[in-house]
């Protein structure tokens, strides 16, 4: 670990280390484009075996196939949306879903992880979503400031 460190200081890189499964919140274009095209793409190659029954999709049809469906479902406001939706841009700490930095098996809080709060005033994977408060509240102050997510 020292020499990367040391590497990454001559080559004026740096490291950033974020808080487990809080990608999604950096991933603008996974969030607003990723299941778009993925969503659309299925759908464009079962339209395009039934106008071609016996054919097999290949490098010279797929390109412009592919090209089509990200001209459709990548669109500019697509992306800006997605930046929106993680907090991006603008920022707005709230925007994001924090119940999904929680992980996948999060359950309902229970007063000894979230310290004197009473669980049912918190939002959690069964609603909606969650703010960024009722997130540094569960996950602990400390830890959102360790990895940089403070306000």
């Amino acid at each position: 670990m020292y020499q990367l460190s040391v590497l990454c200081n001559k080559l004026k890189t740096e490291i950033i280390t974020l808080y487990p499964n809080a990608t999604r919140i950096l991933q603008p274009v996974d969030v607003a484009v990723f299941l778009s095209v993925k969503m659309y793409w299925q759908n464009a190659v079962r339209d395009w075996q039934a106008k071609h029954p016996g054919e097999v999709l290949n490098k010279v049809t797929f390109a412009p196939l592919l090209k089509e469906v990200i001209n459709f479902a990548a669109k500019p406001e697509t992306l800006v949306k997605g930046f929106q939706a993680c907090g991006l841009y603008p920022p707005n700490s709230n925007a994001e879903d924090y119940t999904k930095c929680l992980g996948k098996n999060t359950t309902r809080p229970t007063n000894e992880k979230i310290g004197r709060q009473d669980p049912s005033t918190i939002h959690c994977k069964e609603d909606a979503s969650m703010d960024y408060a009722t997130f540094v509240n569960i996950v602990g102050k400390k830890k959102v400031e360790k990895f940089g997510m403070n306000e």
